[in-house]
């Protein structure tokens, strides 16, 4: 596992283009960003609970995006959300 403190450091680490959100509550701010494997976690802290956004290259063509998968850290259940026209999930876990 890596950590950075900035995505410009994460993204010279990823096989792939991350895609960061176009937009954050009020008061939240990148943290850091995990890096495991292919994985990435982009975290941001504001005034409530910390927001994780993970994402990983899935497919036969390196580099390219073509899917997406959700993955639960605890027994919270995935909630299906569409985020600028996609689907997507939502969860709410604790993190140590």
């Amino acid at each position: 596992m890596q950590r950075f403190d900035t995505i410009k450091e994460a993204q010279e680490a990823a096989s792939f283009t991350l895609r960061l959100p176009d937009y954050l509550p009020e008061g939240y701010a990148f943290s850091e960003a995990l890096v495991i494997g292919d994985l990435i976690a982009l975290h941001y802290d504001g005034p409530g609970e910390k927001i994780s956004l993970g994402q990983a290259a899935v497919g036969e063509e390196p580099g390219k995006i073509v899917s997406y998968g959700v993955v639960s850290v605890s027994e919270a259940p995935v909630q299906k959300v569409t985020v600028n026209g996609q689907d997507a999930g939502w969860a709410k876990c604790v993190l140590m």
